[in-house]
């Protein structure tokens, strides 16, 4: 279940930050620069991974695994919770350096975070963060007592739109701080566009959770022949709300290369949400030159300024069809939008987002 992998971390002494455990979630197929994984490197932070213990059970017992799985969320208030009461924490522990200050961060505390605060405070040692990802609306799954937050030295949020749900829970101000996700615009680059061999615009949807595939497809349905191609990478679920529309292409699952090619040949990547807070395809097709039109819905804004990308008000079919004829026609305010999306992305750029960390982690000790 557990992995760890040392990945040179901070030395101590002359103010240099103290060293960053990281306990990390990154499912198997998920792209290496996608995701936190490259904040966790840039921190030059000591990996250590895990999975689901119930998951791994109930290969073998349905029962068991699920009779694991609810204890697990009971005791730590999370229905993504993925570790056991005590005997996790007590092996995650077991990864702490036992010499000099370290900061425990739970990447993604929707996943992990300790009740034992003790052991992972190592007697004034150690200093506990946790960053959470979730939207306002999934936030109240996640985080069912207050109480479970008191752990925390400080929590990161990903948008300013998770702060009240936080305040509310008692959290107080100063133990919050809303540092943006970033992305990794080293890899994530424009590239040579395919020459188009039409003016039909080359769309694309990626993903899976809190899309709105079913009012995508109706959009598609109600434009010209002529308007639109739409390339597709989702679950079969998803899916299913295209079949049978022209002009409309399921990918197969994609290598994090192939990914960065779709990113680079579409013109504009189009990203109905029910919610948002961070999202990776939109940052990372930013950080390709190709923007996003999405609905103003969460954090939305604090990631896409309107002059990066296409923020409409909501989900209104009318609108969103007006919108991609207008930009069919308009191809080369378009680029100029994708380059403004570059260099949005560019400022989210993991290694300037690793600065806010390092900032944060080094104040949790004050002047010791």
């Amino acid at each position: 279940m557990f992995r760890g992998d040392a990945h040179g971390g901070r030395p101590e002494g002359g103010g240099i930050p103290p060293c960053v455990v990281a306990f990390l979630h990154h499912p198997e197929g998920f792209s290496e620069h996608s995701g936190m994984l490259p904040l966790v490197r840039d921190l030059r932070a000591l990996q250590v991974r895990y999975q689901a213990a119930w998951w791994t059970v109930q290969q073998r017992s349905f029962t068991a695994g699920r009779l694991l799985r609810l204890l697990g969320n009971r005791y730590f208030g999370s229905e993504w919770n993925a570790i056991l009461p005590v005997v996790d924490e007590l092996r995650l522990a077991g990864h702490l350096p036992r010499r000099g200050r370290f900061v425990a961060h739970f990447v993604w505390a929707e996943f992990a975070r300790p009740r034992m605060g003790s052991l992972f405070r190592a007697r004034g040692r150690g200093r506990i963060v946790g960053t959470f990802h979730a939207g306002v609306s999934r936030l109240p799954e996640m985080v069912r007592r207050a109480s479970d937050l008191e752990v925390f030295d400080a929590i990161t949020l990903m948008g300013s739109c998770q702060l009240p749900f936080f305040l509310q829970k008692g959290v107080p101000r100063d133990r919050l701080h809303v540092i943006l996700h970033g992305v990794d615009s080293r890899y994530f680059t424009p590239g040579p566009r395919p020459v188009p061999d039409s003016a039909v615009l080359q769309g694309l949807m990626i993903g899976v959770t809190q899309r709105d595939h079913a009012f995508l497809a109706r959009v598609v349905q109600r434009l010209p022949a002529d308007v639109l191609r739409l390339r597709v990478a989702t679950s079969q679920v998803q899916w299913r709300h295209y079949e049978g529309i022209a002009g409309v292409e399921r990918l197969p699952a994609l290598r994090p290369e192939e990914l960065r090619a779709e990113y680079r040949r579409a013109d504009l990547l189009l990203m109905p949400v029910s919610d948002a807070v961070a999202n990776n395809a939109v940052l990372e097709a930013m950080a390709c030159g190709t923007p996003v039109m999405i609905n103003r819905v969460g954090a939305v804004d604090e990631y896409v300024p309107e002059d990066c990308g296409i923020v409409l008000p909501d989900r209104d079919e009318e609108r969103w069809v007006e919108e991609l004829l207008r930009w069919s026609r308009e191809r080369e305010e378009l680029a100029r939008l994708g380059g403004r999306a570059r260099q949005r992305a560019e400022e989210l750029d993991w290694t300037r987002v690793a600065g806010r960390y390092v900032e944060l982690f080094s104040g949790l000790f004050g002047s010791d």
